[in-house]
């Protein structure tokens, strides 16, 4: 369960890289030609680019989070079992 939904959580992040190499695209060739239109929607696209960068920056906080509950999760696990007589202490 835990691999599938970093996996889940990857493809999100792959997903918003390949979003943001477009729209960056998108800005640069708008910066080529200098007229008010262009930069109504350069300015429209940055603003898209800004809402990429923070959802993924939620994703890696998100896995960040995950992890370490993860290790808490699996540390509890091992001490359980240890009292358990189950394993040794090594």
């Amino acid at each position: 369960m835990r691999r599938e939904h970093e996996l889940h959580q990857l493809s999100r992040q792959q997903t918003l890289e390949e979003k943001q190499a477009r729209v960056e695209s998108e800005i640069r060739l708008l910066q080529t030609v200098n007229n008010e239109e262009h930069k109504e929607i350069t300015t429209d696209l940055l603003k898209k680019l800004e809402e990429i960068v923070q959802e993924r920056n939620r994703i890696v906080d998100t896995m960040e989070q995950d992890r370490l509950r993860e290790l808490q999760e699996d540390k509890s696990v091992k001490a359980m079992m240890i009292k358990k007589g189950w394993i040794d202490n090594p």
